[in-house]
């Protein structure tokens, strides 16, 4: 029974980033209904849950992108690229 939730967990959470990526979202505004509706989770468990997914994220996005482009990220200044 473990394996199918997570082989169900996989799948709920590449759905919710192909969604976000295709919208342009950050991810939280499905993941978390998902984490709640769909696993089951209570919501004073899931929110952690998604602030840690988000800060991992948000981690790797600052890793990867001098790698990527010169200068901050396009959110770090306050003037329009």
């Amino acid at each position: 029974m473990r394996g199918r939730r997570a082989v169900f967990s996989l799948g709920v959470g590449l759905t919710t980033g192909i969604l976000a990526g295709l919208i342009g979202l950050g991810g939280a505004e499905f993941r978390l209904p998902a984490i709640v509706g769909l696993l089951g989770y209570p919501l004073r468990q899931a929110v952690p849950i998604n602030l840690g997914v988000s800060a991992f994220t948000l981690r790797l996005l600052i890793m990867v992108w001098p790698s990527r482009r010169p200068g901050p990220p396009p959110f770090w200044s306050a003037s329009p690229q």
